[in-house]
């Protein structure tokens, strides 16, 4: 059924806002966010994995287990928009299983920004973020 698959589903969010003097990210989930800063790469978000220390504490408390780093052996990630199998009507969104709260990172823009990177661990998986960045500085250079 649809609506069966439409509970079962969710996905992450890294949202960037760049104005004249800062940059600010909001990231919930693996999606990850880095400001190329120098020609190097400065992290602005962290993954949200079920095996960090205070994610595992908040998902146990909440009733939930971690079982060979997933959210009740199913979901890699620890913190998600829908994914509603793992939470509950009976808790706030900072203390459910897999939490919908982002974290919130600001940064002063400074002369040697050259650009913010926004990826999905699709790009992460398979790449630190200091080759990700050296990746599309090069591009810009050419």
């Amino acid at each position: 059924r649809r609506e069966a698959r439409a509970w079962s589903c969710g996905t992450t969010a890294c949202v960037g806002l760049v104005t004249a003097t800062s940059v600010t990210v909001a990231n919930l989930g693996d999606s990850r966010a880095v400001l190329c800063r120098g020609g190097g790469a400065l992290p602005l978000s962290w993954d949200h994995k079920p095996t960090d220390e205070g994610e595992r504490s908040r998902i146990v408390r909440a009733g939930a287990a971690v079982i060979e780093g997933r959210v009740n052996g199913d979901l890699a990630l620890s913190r998600a928009l829908g994914d509603f199998r793992h939470k509950t009507a009976s808790l706030p969104a900072p203390h459910q299983p897999v939490s919908s709260l982002a974290d919130v990172q600001t940064v002063v823009r400074g002369p040697s920004d050259a650009f913010l990177l926004l990826a999905c661990d699709g790009v992460w998986d398979v790449m630190a973020s200091s080759e990700a960045v050296a990746f599309c500085f090069g591009s810009l250079e050419r």
